[in-house]
């Protein structure tokens, strides 16, 4: 009987791995196998490109070919397709098992394209030299007079110094320290879409009031381009990078690409942009407000008074070595009587403002609208962008109009063309003098006013009858009235600047382009 239990047993277990082993068949016959290809745009196998069945482990890797092969044990499902560099897709199966899958390449990836010398493209690990790519966001986020001044900061090894002069702005621009006593030289090569152009910064002191002892900011070509213009800045620091542009690149070089049409629907869209910016005096140094104006301490007269001999217009009678300001009462200067002498006694007091009065507070406004559009041939950008300036001396300031053209049409599937056109002009009725001479504020500033004074005892800059012919400098004679070199003494410009460049294209394969390219970087200035 025990016997005959084990031998049912038995049976029924051969039974149960029998039909376990069937169903295992079934279900591997009823599997189905995928399997396609993936290509670029340019239908060039792509490798590596993962496949992934969409809620499952099941998935598979391109071969260098650009085939891939899975399983599944449903002909419904969907296709998850990605790789690094292209848009990933997704793709129903619906009982099909054969693909073939063009992918697209993503915008978020072109930032790893850097544009080196000449033009070239290339991917940035694929370069054996120094290169940093600034895109435009980071130039156009906060803007300065000079576009340049945006950089500092952001590339390493770049020294942007500016001057310091005036509403211009200008910088000068140098990679890799000093390797030259010649200062010019120094300085980085500026590109612009192929041109490269003058970053001298003009006006020095050799054209300006009284040559180089007022010297003036007259700005530079590279501070004429609008940023509203610039898609990105690549700056190239090592020797091998800089080769191909000769001995002067020895500084380095940065390369501008502005932008153009990029759209490639057909549409037509619109940007404005409007920015405005106030300027004010950063800090001031530590004054003192103790001590007034004149060489002796035991009283002040401004011309002789019942108090004593004139203390206060006598050759550097200006320098604050005067009265202590205890509350007692002085002949001051009087704005009220024809020859500004004082009939009575003026409380003497300190004017905390008597530096800072001679300064207002600046501003630029600056509004860009620019067109473009395109399709899968070609495209066109257009913009006009107009900014002005106050400046924070009186009377000074500038104007900027720019206008840029972008056109690229590609004439047959190995033929492109391209031109682009960046036109500048730029005008001032008083650019600032600096320097160390009678006829700037700052050296005003300097030797001239004394914590009694008020700014605006000196803005009737003419004596009386004597308009045009002798100027009025109540107080200190050795610096001249700072309202006289204000509104007087004019350093005026009109300049007016093209660059542009014309560009073929034509691909003799897929590994090897030929271009032809010609540039303009032309100027004209007009000053007094």
């Amino acid at each position: 009987m025990k016997r005959q239990y084990l031998l049912f047993f038995s049976k029924i277990l051969i039974l149960l791995i029998t039909f376990s082993f069937l169903d295992f068949r079934g279900k591997v016959f009823a599997q189905t196998q995928i399997s396609g290809k993936v290509k670029d745009a340019k239908d060039e196998p792509v490798p590596g490109v993962s496949v992934l069945l969409k809620g499952t482990k099941i998935g598979a890797t391109t071969d260098i070919n650009g085939d891939f092969k899975l399983r599944t044990d449903s002909k419904q499902g969907v296709l998850v397709i990605s790789s690094i560099g292209y848009t990933p897709q997704e793709i129903n199966i619906n009982g099909q098992t054969q693909f073939v899958v063009r992918l697209i390449e993503d915008n978020k990836f072109l930032s790893e394209v850097v544009v080196t010398a000449l033009g070239i493209k290339r991917e940035e690990k694929s370069l054996g030299f120094a290169a940093q790519t600034i895109g435009a966001n980071a130039i156009v986020d906060a803007k300065t007079n000079n576009w340049v001044n945006s950089l500092s900061g952001k590339v390493a090894g770049l020294n942007i110094q500016g001057t310091g002069a005036g509403p211009m702005g200008s910088s000068r621009i140098t990679l890799r320290g000093e390797s030259s006593l010649n200062l010019d030289n120094n300085q980085a090569l500026i590109v612009v879409d192929g041109v490269p152009l003058s970053s001298k910064i003009t006006g020095t002191g050799f054209s300006s009031h009284l040559s180089a002892d007022s010297p003036v900011d007259y700005g530079s070509s590279v501070s004429d381009l609008n940023p509203d213009d610039i898609d990105n800045v690549t700056v190239l620091k090592g020797p091998g990078a800089t080769a191909l542009y000769g001995s002067r690149a020895a500084g380095g070089v940065i390369i501008i690409t502005t932008k153009s049409g990029e759209r490639k629907d057909g549409s037509l869209g619109i940007t404005f942009n409007s920015n405005f910016n106030i300027e004010q005096v950063n800090r001031w140094p530590d004054y003192q407000f103790e001590y007034g104006e004149g060489r002796t301490s035991d009283y002040y007269s401004y011309l002789d008074s019942p108090d004593g001999i004139n203390t206060s217009t006598t050759a550097a009678a200006g320098r604050a070595w005067g009265p202590k300001f205890s509350g007692q009462s002085y002949f001051q200067y009087d704005p009220n009587t024809p020859d500004n002498k004082p009939t009575a006694r003026t409380p003497w007091v300190a004017n905390k403002n008597y530096i800072s009065d001679f300064f207002q507070t600046g501003h630029t406004i600056s509004n860009s609208l620019s067109l473009d559009g395109g399709n899968e041939k070609g495209s066109a950008r257009v913009s006009v962008t107009q900014m002005k300036n106050k400046w924070i001396i009186p009377n000074t300031g500038f104007e900027r109009l720019n206008a840029s053209l972008s056109v690229n049409q590609k004439l047959s599937p190995k033929l492109k063309i391209s031109g682009r056109a960046n036109y500048s002009n730029k005008k001032s009725d008083n650019l600032p003098m600096a320097g160390y001479n009678n006829q700037t504020l700052m050296y005003f500033l300097i030797i001239g006013p004394s914590p009694n004074l008020q700014a605006s005892w000196y803005k009737p800059y003419w004596k009386p009858g004597l308009e045009n012919v002798e100027q009025k400098n109540p107080f200190n004679p050795g610096p001249d009235n700072p309202y006289l070199a204000m509104y007087e003494m004019l350093n005026t410009m009109n300049k007016n600047g093209l660059v542009g460049s014309v560009s073929a294209n034509y691909e003799i394969s897929k590994k090897l382009d030929l271009m032809l390219r010609t540039g303009l970087d032309m100027s004209n200035e007009f000053r007094s």
